[in-house]
């Protein structure tokens, strides 16, 4: 017996997933449902004009491990026709036709018969084609470099003839091409496999390619970077000198791709240190030349600052395993006005005075400070640290460079200057998170009893009414929350969202008040006519309800639902969730 549950095909999806996912079901769009082993089958109807094809992998113990669809759904959670299966095997298991899983029937097939199956289908499916002629380890004669002609023709057509935003065919090829090379790692062939690895790289790494919003085309491959760097750890490639500067070149080519495609993240926690760990000296002077060759076209382009220092920052790497006299670089570095790796590498050369110079005169804006001190504190310079960004906030507010110097401040345990940073935090910024640690650090000094009133007298001054509801909420004032939520402008959809808060947040405590605003927002979702905001508008109505219990009030609580029933009959998918949410 099954141990799938709906609570479990629930936990699983969004609840506009579980929701359009039993409409599915209930219409009848799940068909041809096989039970394949612990694998379960079966195609959807959906938005497109050809069926969605949908697995579901089981457990030994009936749960479920793993789901996959064919659909473009990357949203989180199992998609709606992933779920319309799973219903269809909870509610109708029998449904399910029992069949062998594929590769015992395949076992039980002669070679003659298999051959046949795939001529057959390759008839039906020519794409199969290129599986077909792809070199498989042992194949080739020993000492004969692999051809990787196949692959290269089958990433061709997938990178280069790619369809809309939601085809994912590119990167399909990509993790099918590298587990075709991992098979020749299994069978110790490094060689081959780190050719079929860069053959990858060099036909994907191009300026045009996939649309790629999720990222799945990058992290495709920097999948097969990973396994290229796993190759220079065996002998049969570090050792080849030749073998060896082919692959540095083409780490060089995806570290060089990234920045030039605006740093997808390829290779970000391996590259560019394998690139240096594995290359010789003798192979230094050829990696510089690439590389400033790439910082001088990216300087040419339009935004390029942050392509050229992460260039000048490989750069730096390279003088340092060439020796360079460091005054070469440090000249390098101010005629380009990279002005924050200047004051990395003077740091680094415990030139502290230049270092903060360089600050004090070049790193001006919040941004670049909150980039330079950090550094400068870890270095043992805290105090002249705190200082410039003390200097900094004075002239210009950045709330992420006030965060930094709160968390200096309470390490240090200096609670008054604590204390004035909060307070310069709420005039320039009122918000209830800046209140609520406003409130602690004062209490911490003794100052909140007059504290308080100012701040609240600063907020009515400027009508900064949202932010004074949200206040009073903080501090469990519930009525002062209800009084000044009134004072605000309903603006359509602003004003109800800040009273949703108000009543989810008071609603114990003021469920009078609370209960009008469910109502409210119950109806509103109810018009919107979609299964899942008739699932959020039950939400809404269980709130009612218990509010209603709270006071002892059933009576109004009876004829508000049947008021609601009544008035919506027409609509079955509404009825039903109230059904589901009893009420």
């Amino acid at each position: 017996m099954s141990a799938v549950t709906l609570a479990q095909i629930r936990a699983r999806a969004t609840p506009q997933s579980f929701a359009r996912g039993e409409a599915y079901y209930r219409n009848g769009a799940i068909f041809d449902t096989v039970k394949r082993g612990n694998e379960l089958e079966g195609r959807c109807e959906g938005s497109e004009y050809v069926p969605y094809h949908v697995r579901v992998t089981l457990d030994e113990a009936g749960n479920i491990k793993a789901t996959s669809c064919t659909c473009p759904y990357d949203w989180g959670g199992d998609c709606k026709h992933i779920v319309a299966l799973l219903l269809a095997y909870f509610h109708e298991p029998e449904s399910f036709e029992e069949r062998a899983p594929v590769q015992d029937t395949l076992m039980e097939r002669t070679k003659e018969q298999l051959v046949t199956l795939i001529r057959q289908m390759v008839a039906r499916y020519p794409d199969l084609q290129a599986l077909i002629d792809r070199p498989v380890p042992g194949q080739q004669p020993a000492g004969q470099p692999l051809d990787t002609a196949p692959f290269r023709l089958e990433l061709r057509r997938a990178v280069r003839s790619f369809g809309e935003w939601d085809d994912r065919t590119a990167e399909q090829t990509i993790y099918s091409v590298a587990d075709a090379a991992q098979h020749f790692e299994a069978a110790g062939d490094w060689r081959s496999a780190c050719a079929i690895y860069q053959a990858i790289l060099e036909e994907c790494l191009i300026a045009h390619y996939p649309l790629d919003d999720e990222g799945q085309y990058v992290l495709a491959l920097d999948s097969v970077l990973r396994r290229l760097v796993k190759c220079l750890e065996h002998d049969e490639i570090a050792q080849d000198d030749a073998a060896r500067r082919a692959v540095l070149d083409r780490l060089l080519d995806a570290y060089i791709w990234d920045i030039d495609m605006g740093g997808h993240g390829l290779g970000d926690d391996v590259m560019p240190e394998a690139l240096l760990a594995h290359a010789r000296r003798e192979d230094l002077p050829a990696i510089r030349e690439r590389i400033l060759d790439a910082q001088r076209r990216k300087a040419q382009q339009p935004y390029a600052k942050w392509g050229v220092e992460m260039y000048e920052d490989l750069l730096i790497e390279l003088d340092a395993l060439e020796n360079v006299d460091p005054e070469v670089t440090l000249q390098r570095l101010r005629e380009q006005r990279l002005y924050g790796l200047l004051f990395e590498e003077l740091l680094s050369m415990g030139r502290v005075e230049e270092a903060v110079a360089v600050v004090a005169e070049h790193l001006t804006t919040p941004y670049e400070r909150l980039q330079a001190l950090p550094m400068l504190s870890a270095a043992g310079h805290e105090d002249i640290a705190v200082r410039m960004a003390q200097e900094m906030l004075e002239k210009q507010f950045d709330d992420r460079l006030a965060h930094w110097l709160a968390e200096r401040y309470s390490a240090r345990g200096d609670l008054q200057a604590l204390f004035a940073l909060r307070l310069q935090c709420m005039r320039q910024m009122p918000n209830e998170v800046y209140y609520a640690a406003l409130k602690q650090a004062a209490q911490a000094v003794g100052t909140w009893e007059t504290v308080r009133p100012e701040i609240i007298r600063q907020l009515e001054c400027s009508q900064e009414f949202e932010v004074l509801t949200r206040v009073y909420l903080h501090d469990q004032e519930w009525d002062a929350a209800w009084d000044t939520l009134e004072r605000i402008p309903q603006r359509p959809g602003q004003w109800m969202s800040l009273a949703l808060e108000v009543a989810d947040r008071s609603r114990h405590a003021r469920p009078q008040k609370a209960i009008p605003v469910y109502v409210t927002c119950a109806r509103r979702a109810i018009d919107r006519r979609d299964r899942g905001s008739y699932a959020q508008a039950a939400v809404y109505l269980s709130f009612v309800r218990d509010l209603y219990r709270q006071l002892g009030d059933e009576k109004s609580w009876q004829e508000l639902i049947r008021g609601i029933r009544e008035e919506f009959r027409r609509l079955p998918a509404l009825q039903d969730e109230l059904n589901q949410a009893r009420l």
